[in-house]
């Protein structure tokens, strides 16, 4: 039984095996700020990130309820109203974070956290203290936190295709049904003049009913290239489990309902060569932040091969590197993954956005992930376009207030072009 089946069942009783897969994706989403370093407290890697989480639960009045769950087996019960109090609540704070990371609701994640909390840092306190750091790395390969497995070379076996996961969800299962509403967003956003081709883009990744009609401002774009791109290099951040460093899905093609598209295996031989890239099928399995895309993709592409990385505890340079590795010629399209600010009021979340557009404009580096769920992707990108002299125009910047969600608390989306030759003005 592995460490997350273990927590499953003994927190939750029973084997994880039935248990609401709510609950995994929020033990993966604190496991996820932990391994970024949650709450700044404590310095190296994830050690300070998970004594931050447990300094912050301290720090909002905890402190002997957690000191309980520190390897003791006690594991004193604490409320979903406590835990709303001492991380933030919808304030902001590491519940907003977790919450986000989970895909839930502060309300949910709280109870979800009530839950799994306290058996959670249990688990990964066995000596009665925070793990040295190696030791600590090790428990989160449990969680395909670890170091990555690498690709035998000598392997062939590889499983040939990764299923579609978000179909019904984030856009319809039904081919006729998805292939129509993408080319209706398309046809809506299709420019008024023609429009020199991009090298890279920035597209958000919700689901196709709040950030389609963002996505398709800028998919619009490549349509006249359809014939010219042959690959599309695409990054975004894991939400669902999270990876030390850069994945790869270990799998010859990505499904949609649209049909599949085959991975670049040359790329693919290129990019094990770098030590922080490996494969994790589980980092890529529930993962919408690239799925989302492929239907666009299918629609204005006639014919590409794909690089779909997953992107986690990664730095701007390494993500970088990555790019410039494959950024090839015309054939080769870069697309970066990314919303932007997440449930702020409708005039808060505009003026968040607008300022975070600004800077991704102006290539700055230092966007965080409050800013923008993708920012490593982003400041990669934008690094790169720094040393290769890219020019970035904003296409479209609006949030789901404007879409399809109320305006009391709005997830932000915008769509930016990168041009090897200052574009034309809209």
């Amino acid at each position: 039984m592995g460490l997350l089946d273990s927590i499953l069942g003994s927190v939750l009783g029973g084997g994880a095996q039935g248990q609401n897969s709510g609950q995994a994706a929020l033990i993966n989403a604190v496991i996820q700020i932990v391994a970024n370093k949650a709450g700044g407290a404590g310095a190296g890697g994830v050690t300070g990130g998970l004594g931050g989480l447990i300094g912050a639960l301290t720090q909002g009045g905890l402190g002997n309820v957690a000191s309980s769950w520190v390897g003791t087996g006690q594991n004193l019960p604490v409320s979903p109203e406590q835990l709303q109090s001492a991380l933030g609540g919808s304030g902001g704070g590491l519940l907003a974070q977790i919450a986000q990371q989970a895909g839930l609701s502060h309300g949910d994640a709280a109870s979800g956290l009530s839950q799994i909390l306290p058996g959670l840092v249990d688990k990964l306190t066995p000596e009665g203290q925070i793990p040295q750091q190696d030791t600590l790395e090790k428990m989160l390969g449990a969680f395909n936190i670890g170091k990555l497995q690498r690709l035998n070379p000598a392997s062939t076996a590889m499983p040939s295709v990764r299923p579609a996961a978000i179909a019904g969800s984030f856009y319809p299962g039904q081919p006729e049904v998805l292939a129509r509403g993408v080319e209706r967003m398309l046809a809506a956003a299709k420019p008024q003049s023609p429009q020199p081709i991009p090298k890279a883009i920035i597209a958000p990744h919700a689901g196709h009913r709040y950030s389609g009609p963002i996505a398709a401002s800028i998919y619009a774009l490549i349509a006249p290239a359809r014939a010219t791109i042959k690959r599309v290099v695409l990054l975004g951040p894991t939400h669902r489990v999270a990876v030390h460093g850069i994945a790869l899905p270990g799998v010859e093609a990505f499904a949609t309902p649209l049909g599949a598209v085959a991975i670049d295996t040359d790329a693919v031989k290129k990019l094990l060569a770098l030590p922080y890239i490996g494969n994790s099928a589980e980092a890529h399995r529930q993962e919408h932040s690239l799925e989302v895309h492929l239907p666009f993709l299918q629609s204005v592409i006639d014919d590409f091969t794909l690089v779909p990385l997953a992107i986690g505890r990664a730095t701007a340079q390494q993500v970088a590197t990555v790019i410039d590795l494959l950024w090839g010629g015309d054939e080769t399209l870069i697309v970066v993954s990314s919303d932007m600010s997440h449930y702020l009021p409708y005039a808060e979340a505009q003026a968040t956005d607008k300022a975070t557009a600004q800077a991704i404009l102006e290539l700055r580096t230092d966007i965080t992930h409050h800013q923008a769920c993708g920012a490593t992707p982003v400041i990669g990108l934008n690094l790169l376009a720094q040393q290769r002299g890219l020019n970035p125009q904003l296409i479209d910047l609006r949030n789901s207030g404007d879409t399809a969600g109320d305006k009391a608390r709005v997830v932000g989306y915008g769509s930016f072009a990168y041009y090897e030759t200052r574009p034309l003005s809209h």
